[in-house]
């Protein structure tokens, strides 16, 4: 079971945003220091992550507030939830509806969604490049599922 909370996207920005969903993580015991990732940024194994060191946080923190300003526009909603955590960062992702049936499915309201799973998968972070692309190479018949778990 997820623990969730919500609010209307209406009653704040993105940065209070930012600032309620690390206080929200923070209440539930994890470290509220917040990596943003991208299922590009992002390799599934066992109850692991995989995280890409390499990719620059300014371009994905640009491009989650990039979502929330499409999310405020459309009202379909926002999730920000935790996607894996190591002991100093949670490593998190924001979700925005396409279409209403998306909302329904996903169980979103027009309002701003925070979420993290009962059990958080361990997050490694990958810092050498030739990994990586084993890695990636290991993951591709998973890719098509990993890309619907970040929904």
């Amino acid at each position: 079971m997820k623990k969730y909370n919500s609010y209307s996207l209406t009653e704040v920005n993105f940065e209070e945003a930012v600032q309620r969903f690390a206080e929200f993580i923070s209440d539930q015991g994890m470290s509220h220091d917040i990596a943003w990732i991208l299922p590009k940024n992002t390799i599934m194994g066992y109850k692991i992550w995989y995280i890409n060191e390499k990719v620059v946080e300014n371009d994905r923190y640009k491009e989650i507030k990039s979502l929330y300003a499409k999310a405020t526009e459309k009202t379909f909603g926002l999730n920000l939830a935790v996607r894996s955590a190591d002991k100093t960062r949670c490593y998190c992702y924001a979700f925005v509806p396409k279409e209403q049936i998306d909302c329904e499915y996903t169980l979103m309201g027009n309002g701003l969604k925070f979420s993290i799973p009962t059990e958080v998968p361990k997050a490694i972070v990958v810092k050498q490049g030739i990994y990586w692309w084993w890695l990636r190479l290991r993951e591709y018949k998973y890719l098509k599922w990993k890309n619907n778990i970040f929904q």
